[in-house]
C-alpha cells in the first residue's frame, strides 16, 4: 500500500511522486484522477482573468470565493501563477501546468508575459480573450484549473493508458519488469524492462554492430518507457529504449505517439487507437535495427571530436560530454571508431547527470537532446584538427 503521509500534497503544484510498483503508481494516477472534473463547451471569450496579490491575501480571498486557503496560498506566492479565473458563477486558481494552453486560448505568446505583474497579465489575457473565438475544454485537477483545451482534445485517461501498455506488453513480450513511475501534474510516466525477450533482442542488436570498428561491449535490457500527459504537453508515447550496465536507457527511435486528438467521423482515436498502436511496439524495436547497422557501419575518422562538435550542437554541457569525450578516447586512443562506439559513450551523459542528482526536468531536457544526435548526419562532424568545448 502507498504511504500517504510521504507523498506531497495534490493541490500543489510541486507535486510529483515516484513510485516502485505498478500497482502503486496506477492508484495514485487514479486517486488524482477522481479529484478532477473535465469542463467542455466553455466560451473561450467568457474566460475570466484575476490577479492575486500573493498569500497575504489568502484568508479574505477565501471568504469571497470559497476556494480553500491552502490553494490561494500556493497560487498566490512566488512560485505560483498568481492568477484566477472566473468561469460562470465559479472561480478558480490556475495551475503553473495551465499557463501554455491558456497563453494559446487567448492566442497570444513571448517572454514578455511572464515578466509582467499578475495585475498587468490578467489585463492583457483579458483583452486577448475578449476577441477569442469557439469554445475550451478545462481540466478541473485537485483545486485547481489545471488546462485550457481545445474542444477538439480527446481524453485518454493516464490510468486506462497505464493498463492497457502493461497488458500489451506482458501479451508480446512475456514476463514484464515494472521498474519505477512517475506522477506528476503535467505528466505520467513508467519504465517497464523485457526480461523474457533479451535474449533474442540483443543476440539481433549484436549482430547489427558486428562490423570491425565497433569497440563496445552490448549487454543490453530491452525496455519500453511510456509517458502521458492530461495537461496538452505531450502526446501518448511509448518508446522501445535499451538499458545500458550503467543503468541509463537509451532510443534508437521515436517508437509510437497517439496525439490527444479526436479523429474524424469513422477513423480511430484515444485509448482504442492507442491499443491498436502499442500492438505493434514489436515492430518498432525492429525498426531500430536499421538505426543501429547505420551507425556500426559509419567510421568516424576524428571521433573524439565529433563528441565535442555534436554535444555543443545539441545542447550537452560540457561538464557531462567531456567525460563522454575522455571515456570514448580510453579504448580508441585516437584510432577511427563507430558512431555506434561514440552515440553509446554521450549516452552515458545520463549517468553522470543523474550521479549529480539534477532535478527531473533538467534530466528529460537532457535525455532529448541525446535523442536528438539520431537525428544528425554524422559525418557533419566528423572534423580534423583541434575542436574545443569553449568556441
Amino acid at each position: 500500500m502507498i504511504d500517504k503521509k510521504t507523498l506531497p500534497k495534490h493541490y500543489e503544484d510541486s507535486y510529483a511522486a515516484d513510485f516502485k510498483t505498478f500497482d502503486e503508481l496506477v492508484q495514485e494516477v487514479e486517486a488524482v484522477e477522481g479529484s478532477s472534473e473535465w469542463m467542455p463547451g466553455v466560451q473561450s471569450k467568457k474566460i475570466k482573468v484575476e490577479g492575486i496579490d500573493g498569500p497575504i491575501t489568502a484568508v479574505p480571498l477565501s471568504k469571497k470565493t470559497h476556494i480553500p486557503v491552502e490553494v490561494l496560498v500556493d497560487t498566490g506566492g512566488m512560485e505560483g501563477t498568481r492568477l484566477m479565473v472566473e468561469v460562470g458563477a465559479d472561480k478558480m486558481c490556475v495551475r503553473d501546468t495551465a499557463m501554455a494552453s491558456l497563453y494559446s486560448t487567448a492566442r497570444i505568446n513571448g517572454a514578455a508575459l511572464g515578466h509582467l505583474s499578475p495585475y498587468h497579465l490578467s489585463e492583457v489575457l483579458n483583452l486577448c480573450l475578449n476577441v477569442a473565438t469557439g469554445t475550451s475544454l478545462l481540466l478541473y485537477r485537485c483545486g485547481k484549473v489545471s488546462a485550457f483545451l481545445s474542444d477538439g482534445y480527446k481524453i485518454m485517461p493516464a490510468s486506462r493508458l497505464l493498463e492497457i501498455t502493461e497488458r500489451l506488453l506482458s501479451e508480446r513480450f512475456g514476463i514484464v519488469d515494472f521498474k519505477c513511475g512517475h506522477n506528476e501534474h503535467g505528466a505520467t510516466s513508467a519504465v517497464f524492462e523485457l526480461p523474457e525477450a533479451k535474449a533474442k533482442l540483443v543476440s539481433k542488436y549484436k549482430q547489427d554492430v558486428s562490423a570491425p570498428g565497433n569497440h563496445k561491449d552490448i549487454n543490453f535490457m530491452p525496455a519500453v518507457q511510456f509517458c502521458t500527459s492530461d495537461t496538452g504537453a505531450s502526446a501518448a508515447t511509448i518508446v522501445p529504449r535499451f538499458k545500458t550496465e550503467s543503468g541509463v536507457y537509451f532510443s534508437v527511435n521515436d517508437g509510437i505517439r497517439v496525439e490527444h486528438k479526436r479523429a474524424h467521423t469513422g477513423k480511430k482515436d484515444g485509448l482504442e487507437l492507442y491499443e491498436e498502436e502499442t500492438a505493434r511496439i514489436y515492430a518498432k524495436f525492429a525498426e531500430t535495427e536499421e538505426t543501429i547497422k547505420a551507425m556500426a557501419a559509419c567510421m568516424l575518422q576524428n571521433p573524439e571530436n565529433a563528441i565535442v562538435a555534436i554535444c555543443k550542437k545539441v545542447g550537452i554541457p560540457a561538464k557531462w560530454g567531456s567525460r563522454a569525450q575522455a571515456e570514448l578516447g580510453k579504448y580508441t586512443h585516437g584510432r577511427p571508431c563507430s558512431a555506434h562506439d561514440v552515440y553509446l559513450c554521450i549516452v552515458e551523459v545520463l549517468a553522470y547527470a543523474r550521479e549529480e542528482n539534477v532535478p527531473m526536468q533538467r534530466y528529460q531536457k537532457l535525455d532529448e537532446a541525446v535523442a536528438k544526435v539520431l537525428t544528425l548526419r554524422w559525418d557533419d562532424y566528423d572534423i580534423g584538427g583541434l575542436v574545443a568545448w569553449v568556441a
